[in-house]
């Protein structure tokens, strides 16, 4: 990802495209992954059930968004983990 903006930018999006979802099926439990940047391509993170097909996609977190609290509350804290995680470009 290119900076902090880009980062949240693209973390709003996936928390709105989580939600419904977990609306439909609120038993269900998703996770933040994220894949780290390289030199050869950029870092990202995405809300998945469980690991992604692809195996460059590691768990963020090990806490699940939070089915009792807001969709701009799980993105605060998502953001706070963001800040460590290895996703902006080199």
């Amino acid at each position: 990802m290119k900076n902090w903006d880009a980062i949240a930018e693209a973390a709003e999006l996936e928390i709105k495209h989580w939600f419904p979802k977990q609306c439909q099926n609120q038993n269900e439990d998703y996770y933040w992954y994220y894949e780290e940047s390289t030199a050869e391509h950029n870092g990202g993170f995405l809300i998945c059930k469980e690991q992604p097909a692809n195996p460059e996609y590691k768990l963020a977190t090990p806490e699940r968004l939070g089915k009792g609290i807001t969709k701009e509350q799980n993105l605060r804290r998502f953001l706070n983990v963001a800040r460590f995680l290895p996703i902006l470009e080199p």
